[in-house]
């Protein structure tokens, strides 16, 4: 099973994907071009800061899809995937490399699940500086952009399975949970009852966006 955690800097994707993965025994998978070079945190950053560089989005895609690509190789039991091809497509996409991204879906196949963590500029600002005061994601004004309707209308376009947890409602055991929950209802499923399941839930939660998350989740693991 692949399980995609995505969200903008600040949302809690890493805290949630490494306490998922130790949950159900999965791989954690994050900056797989970096373990592949077997590169340092620095190094690898030095080699991304050149790269970000490039007027071409699409090269940018390819870098960062090589990524996309090794962090779905070998799975034997499960893995979940720290940023991945949302993340991608939201900072590298554009109306000319569409293609390029639907290309990388068929090499690396589309996640059994991917969980979008919300949070809002100035709550992920708050958490970023809570988590370090010198962090320089603090000053980088493109950090600070909603992606979030980028993510989703591409997940869309590839017909991409996902949930959108706003993780301003619930503190980070909350959310870890709820995923949890997520998880343990599709393991039994096979893709196409996954895909009616996830359109079932999104289309609750867009009628009735005040209703908290996890009513309508537990709502929805006793009816169904």
């Amino acid at each position: 099973m692949i399980i995609g955690i995505e969200g903008m800097d600040g949302s809690g994707k890493s805290s949630v994907a490494k306490a998922l993965a130790l949950k159900f025994g999965y791989e954690y998978r994050d900056m797989p071009n970096k373990h592949f070079l077997g590169m340092s945190d620095e190094g690898f950053q030095k080699v991304c800061e050149k790269i970000y560089k490039f007027p071409d989005n699409t090269i940018k895609g390819w870098f960062f899809g090589f990524g996309n690509i090794l962090a779905t190789q070998n799975v034997e039991n499960g893995v979940i995937i720290d940023r991945h091809l949302l993340s991608n497509y939201f900072w590298n996409g554009d109306k000319k490399n569409i293609g390029m991204y639907e290309e990388l879906l068929t090499i690396t196949g589309k996640p059994d699940l991917t969980i979008v963590l919300y949070a809002g500029m100035k709550e992920r600002m708050k958490r970023i500086r809570k988590r370090s005061s010198t962090d320089r994601d603090l000053d980088d004004d493109e950090k600070k952009v909603l992606g979030y309707d980028k993510m989703i209308a591409f997940a869309k376009h590839v017909a991409l399975p996902y949930l959108v947890i706003n993780t301003e409602k619930y503190n980070l055991d909350k959310t870890i949970k709820i995923c949890e929950c997520l998880i343990k209802k599709i393991e039994t499923m096979d893709k196409a009852e996954v895909v009616e399941f996830v359109n079932k839930v999104n289309q609750r939660l867009y009628r009735n966006k005040k209703q908290p998350y996890s009513e309508l989740l537990n709502d929805e693991l006793e009816n169904d």
